[in-house]
C-alpha cells in the first residue's frame, strides 16, 4: 500500500515506474503563479538531494517534448499545453483538492488553485523520500478534510527559536500539508515603542517576522499573529513601568480590563505587531 501523510483520499498504484533519471523538465504554463514557482523548486531540489540530475524549469506555452515531463498547471492550461489529454484524474472541487498521475514517461501534478498544486508537489516530494529513484505508476485524488490544519508553537518559554530553526519547521508543516501556523508570543518580541519588554531573552524582531511571513508564503502556510492581550502577561506586569495595568497587585497576571491605559497599552502593542503578517486573521490569546 502506498503511503503518505496524511494519507490520500483516494491513490490507485498501476505497473510500472518512473525513473527520475529520465526527467528532462519540470513544466509550468504560462498562467503559472509565484507558489508553482516555489513548488517547481521545491521538486528540483528534492531530486538533486536523491542523486537526480538538475532539471530546468521552463514557463512556456508548450513543452518541447512530452516524454520525461514533470507537469505542473491548471488541468485546462495542461491539457491546451500538451495538446492531448494527460490521463489526470478528475481534480475535487475543494480550493486545495489536487491530481497526480505518474506514468513511466513523466508525471502530472493538476489542481485549480497554486495552493492545491503545492500539495500535489508535496505528494510527489514524498514519494521520492519513499521510493527514490524509481517512483512507482499511481493516480492519486486528494483533498483536506479540514480547512485549517495548524500548529501553535509556544516562542515564551525558555528559548526562543532561531529564523533558521523556524524556517525548517514550516518547511516540514507544508511538506505534510498543514497551512497554518501561530507561534504564541506573551513578551517576545521586540517593540521598539516598549524596549524593555523581551530585553535580554532573544526576542524576535518585526523585521524577523516579516521574513519568517514571506518564507510561510512560498510554503503554502499562513503565519497568524498570536498575542497574549489579556492574561500570560506576568513578564510584562512584573516590569515596574507596566505594573500599574495589573488587575491585582498581588497578582500580576492579567491586564485589568477596566482601565483605559490597558486598552491604550495594547493598541501600541498592535501597532507595532500585526503589520509584520500579511494574515488577515489574529489570535489575542486571552
Amino acid at each position: 500500500m502506498l503511503v503518505c501523510i496524511p494519507q490520500p483520499r483516494d491513490i490507485e498504484v498501476r505497473p510500472g515506474a518512473l525513473a527520475f533519471a529520465g526527467l528532462s523538465l519540470i513544466f509550468l504554463p504560462p498562467d503559472a503563479e509565484p507558489l508553482d514557482l516555489a513548488a517547481a523548486a521545491l521538486l528540483r531540489e528534492e531530486i538533486v538531494r536523491l542523486g537526480g540530475p538538475t532539471l530546468p524549469i521552463s514557463r512556456a506555452w508548450r513543452p518541447v517534448g512530452a516524454d520525461g515531463v514533470l507537469a505542473l498547471g491548471d488541468p485546462a492550461s495542461l491539457l491546451r499545453a500538451f495538446g492531448r489529454d494527460l490521463h489526470l484524474p478528475a481534480v475535487p472541487a475543494d480550493p486545495e483538492g489536487y491530481s497526480l498521475a505518474v506514468t513511466p514517461q513523466g508525471a502530472a501534478l493538476a489542481a485549480t488553485t497554486a495552493r492545491g498544486r503545492l500539495w500535489a508537489a508535496q505528494t510527489f516530494r514524498q514519494l521520492l523520500r519513499v521510493y527514490g529513484a524509481m517512483v512507482p505508476c499511481v493516480r492519486v485524488i486528494d483533498a483536506p478534510v479540514m480547512r485549517y490544519r495548524g500548529v501553535l508553537l509556544d516562542v515564551s518559554r525558555r528559548k526562543v527559536p532561531t529564523l533558521e530553526t523556524l524556517y525548517r519547521l514550516v518547511d516540514t508543516l507544508s511538506l505534510l500539508k498543514l497551512n497554518m501556523l501561530q507561534l504564541q508570543v506573551e513578551h517576545t518580541f521586540r517593540f521598539l515603542r516598549h524596549p524593555r519588554i523581551g530585553a535580554g531573552c532573544g526576542s524576535v524582531t518585526g523585521e524577523e517576522l516579516l521574513a519568517l511571513d514571506a518564507h510561510c508564503q512560498r510554503r503554502g502556510v499562513e503565519l497568524v499573529p498570536m498575542l497574549q492581550s489579556f492574561g500570560h502577561m506576568r513578564n510584562i506586569l512584573m516590569l515596574e513601568e507596566y505594573a500599574h495595568l495589573a488587575e491585582h497587585p498581588a497578582a500580576q497576571w492579567s491586564l485589568c480590563p477596566t482601565d483605559l491605559a490597558s486598552l491604550q497599552f495594547m493598541d501600541e502593542l498592535y501597532e507595532e505587531f500585526l503589520p509584520c503578517f500579511s494574515s488577515p486573521r489574529v489570535n489575542i490569546g486571552c
